[in-house]
């Protein structure tokens, strides 16, 4: 979900089975339900969770793109369906699920790491010229911390969802 000028949008991978792929969407939320779905994002490989967020007057999203082997930032030229490629976080990279948040002043990404069919749960700190170290592996193959949305607070306490993948791809939400 993300908010701007007063209209909550929905962002998620939208499959079209023709391509074999997914490509980024969304829809409005008002209070007669969804509007119909949208492309904003398209390229020749597969996008999933589109990490949307807000810097200054700027909006960027974060999208899965493994399969192009990066993780890149793109801007809105015109929000929410026309977005531009600014940088590669990170090239000859295979992850997943980034997600950023900043504490203290300071911004942080996790992302799911796929080095050897296993899966590493890497926390790094960011600046503006983008992953400023090497990443700490929070979690080595544990199939319960792949990211899964916002990291949020609540009564003061710094909560992350991750996907549970103990059974099956995305089967529980762990917080």
């Amino acid at each position: 979900l993300f908010v701007y000028n007063q209209t909550t949008y929905v962002f998620a991978e939208l499959y079209d089975r023709v391509l074999r792929r997914g490509v980024i969407g969304y829809c409005t939320l008002t209070e007669n339900g969804p509007s119909p779905w949208k492309v904003a994002l398209n390229m020749p490989f597969h996008l999933s969770y589109p990490h949307i967020m807000q810097k200054g007057n700027d909006i960027y999203m974060v999208p899965e793109s493994y399969v192009a082997n990066e993780i890149a930032v793109y801007r809105a030229v015109s929000f929410p369906d026309r977005w531009e490629k600014v940088y590669i976080l990170k090239s000859d990279y295979c992850a997943v699920d980034t997600t950023f948040f900043s504490d203290d002043s300071r911004t942080y990404a996790f992302t799911f790491r796929f080095i050897d069919d296993t899966g590493r749960l890497m926390l790094y700190s960011v600046d503006d010229r983008g992953f400023s170290n090497s990443g700490i592996c929070v979690s080595d193959g544990d199939s319960q911390m792949r990211p899964a949305g916002h990291l949020f607070r609540l009564d003061g306490a710094l909560y992350r969802p991750a996907q549970d993948c103990t059974e099956s791809y995305g089967c529980a939400l762990n917080l």
